[in-house]
């Protein structure tokens, strides 16, 4: 796991010229109509990028790319400081002032708050429960905020703890998990000229809390993958006799059991954390979710020799190598094989957030070659934000 969260996202703070007094001030025009809000500030939360970013499920409703509108996002924010009164255990429900943000007024008593990126910019709104509006309380009081996303990975139970919430997860090779954590300094490195260094240093102080909202300054989650991405090629290579060979499953061992920790006083030990000694197939599969037919990879000594993509990625834990496991069929003796075959990469190993594309040549039904390649991974991404914006639809 990375040890400096800050070098894991770019943020470039885009100031407007001549604007001296950007505070918001608490009087859109359907926000004080609830005289418990008058002059009380929203929190905002920005989630990147503008691009979609692919995930998966093992429902029917696979894709190539669920844009980030449609992913549901899980939200908690505790109070900044290292005090034994503010524990991760306080609820939203029982004491707002410790645990500003989470699921507890909406019936989730260990879960974060659901939420979704706007279509129109890159704020967070609410996706369900009683609350579509959180404020900041009175006063300065910095607050922490985590997001994580495990699409549709299975969960087996949430802990949370003084010090930090552990999330008992599965995946199943159809799964994008993801994390983030607002870091204060990141947002100080960014602050241009038109700050001085006073203000500067208590931005630094007060982040996020209802001083920084008065500023129009908000936390930023940009998320970062947590899992290694294999894309699947086959190509036919030269067979002297006439053999026609079907591609029936495609499976990586992989650990599928691990500790998320979503949340933590020291974000250095937020991650995912998978059990080393226990492995699972993980089975590639269509984009429907359905397992790959064999009727359409096929390979014969009349199949050109050209790559072609087989079903959708499998997203499996972090390693140093692999065995890949390829079921094939041979029509002329029909029989069947699985060759095992290590996966290592020209890097040394398989980290997080890399993405390889794995070619497997067919000479014979015994006789399958491979080859993996680094293509690169989208992470959280850097875009820009306007301190000016105002929300579209959000409040």
């Amino acid at each position: 796991m990375r040890s400096v969260w800050k070098y894991i996202i770019l943020i470039s703070v885009v100031l407007l010229a001549g604007c001296k007094d950007r505070s918001f001030r608490g009087d859109w025009d359907d926000y004080d109509d609830n005289p418990d809000n008058k002059n009380l500030y929203p929190v905002w939360i920005s989630v990147g990028p503008y691009y979609g970013l692919p995930t998966k499920g093992d429902d029917s409703q696979r894709r190539d790319d669920v844009p980030w509108p449609e992913k549901t996002i899980y939200i908690y924010a505790f109070k900044d400081d290292n005090s034994v009164t503010t524990t991760y255990t306080t609820t939203s429900a029982a004491n707002k002032r410790v645990c500003l943000i989470d699921g507890s007024k909406d019936g989730d008593m260990y879960g974060g708050k659901r939420g979704k990126r706007n279509y129109n910019d890159v704020l967070l709104y609410w996706d369900q429960g009683v609350e579509d509006r959180i404020n900041y309380p009175r006063g300065n009081e910095p607050y922490r905020f985590y997001g994580y996303i495990y699409d549709d990975a299975i969960i087996n139970g949430i802990e949370r703890r003084d010090d930090r919430i552990d999330i008992a997860l599965k995946i199943t090779g159809g799964q994008d998990v993801m994390l983030a954590y607002s870091d204060p300094q990141v947002t100080y490195d960014a602050l241009g000229d038109e700050f001085t260094q006073e203000a500067k240093d208590n931005i630094l102080k007060y982040s996020y809390s209802e001083y920084t909202a008065k500023q129009n300054i908000y936390p930023q989650l940009l998320f970062r993958h947590l899992l290694t991405r294999f894309k699947f090629k086959m190509v036919a290579g030269q067979m002297e006799e006439e053999r026609t060979i079907h591609v029936k499953s495609i499976r990586i061992l992989s650990p599928s059991e691990a500790k998320f920790t979503v949340a933590h006083k020291n974000v250095e030990n937020m991650g995912l954390f998978f059990n080393e000694n226990d492995e699972d197939r993980l089975e590639l599969r269509e984009k429907d979710g359905s397992p790959l037919n064999p009727n359409v990879y096929f390979i014969n000594t009349h199949t050109p020799s050209e790559k072609v993509d087989v079903g959708e990625h499998l997203m499996v834990a972090p390693k140093v190598d692999y065995v890949a496991e390829v079921t094939v069929y041979e029509d002329e003796t029909h029989r069947e094989y699985t060759n095992r075959i290590p996966l290592k990469s020209k890097e040394g190993s398989f980290p997080a957030g890399t993405e390889y594309l794995v070619t497997f040549t067919i000479f014979g039904i015994m006789d399958v070659r491979v080859d993996t390649e680094l293509i690169g991974w989208i992470d959280g991404g850097t875009f820009e934000f306007d301190p000016e914006i105002k929300p579209n639809n959000i409040y």
